[in-house]
């Protein structure tokens, strides 16, 4: 019977650490993701509706997918390039020349190279 305990405490004790290995560890996930992971707003705009981009913000979540206040949609990179493809809006691909410095990122519209925006981690 003694034998018994034994073994269903050491059985518990290994599936307790198994469990506890398992478990994501939230300043793990953190540092296992991109950089461009969380909300940006836009500080400063050129080019075209330079003044309508100022102060919206782009919230970029860790599963590729991301939203702004007019459309979701979802992102992929290739290298310094960020494509973004706009859901509801009829399959609109946006490539973007992206530079993150910290807390601040330039996202340059490579598709037509009319807009370049200054953003702020936020």
């Amino acid at each position: 019977m003694k034998r018994i305990q034994i073994s269903l405490s050491v059985f518990t004790v290994v599936i307790m650490l198994i469990f506890s290995a398992c478990g994501s560890n939230e300043s793990d996930s953190k540092k296992e993701s991109h950089p461009i992971v969380g909300k940006w707003e836009i500080v400063k705009a050129e080019g075209e509706f330079a003044d309508m981009n100022k102060g919206q913000i782009y919230e970029f979540l860790p599963d590729g997918k991301a939203k702004i206040s007019y459309a979701n949609y979802t992102y992929k990179f290739v290298g310094d390039t960020l494509f973004m493809d706009y859901e509801g809006a009829g399959k609109i691909i946006v490539k973007s020349i992206y530079k993150i410095d910290g807390d601040k990122m330039t996202l340059y519209n490579a598709t037509d190279g009319n807009q370049k925006f200054f953003m702020e981690r936020r």
